[in-house]
């Protein structure tokens, strides 16, 4: 966000090796309860920084699909109950549900099928 210049190379320089004990393909790491925290921080940046009207769209965008691995990663690690208590969890927030409402409002039909599925399933 504070960068003056940006260049894209096309050549990966530094390879991510999976394994058992890599922080990113664990339940921890997608786990809804450090998820959502992270979006708020994510959302709170973007307004003290006065850009969160630029990029509402975009980040609700984010949101969803953020979201949706959370609960997907839910369901593969820990079982469909707390899948279901993700989604109550996420029905329950109210910010984000706003965030949903407004892109559901807009373009959601941008979002693949399974994310606009994922949405009806989660919007109040």
């Amino acid at each position: 966000f504070f960068a003056r210049k940006i260049v894209f190379i096309p050549k990966a320089y530094y390879p991510h090796v999976s394994h058992d004990s890599n922080t990113f393909i664990g339940y921890d790491y997608l786990s809804i309860k450090k998820v959502i925290p992270h979006l708020f921080e994510i959302e709170r940046f973007l307004k003290v920084n006065g850009v969160y009207d630029k990029y509402k769209k975009l980040f609700a965008h984010g949101v969803i699909k953020r979201l949706y691995t959370s609960c997907i990663n839910e369901l593969k690690h820990k079982g469909t109950l707390a899948f279901i208590k993700a989604i109550l969890q996420i029905r329950k927030n109210k910010n984000i549900q706003a965030l949903i409402k407004d892109l559901s409002n807009t373009n959601k039909n941008r979002l693949p099928f399974t994310k606009r599925l994922f949405v009806l399933l989660i919007i109040v």
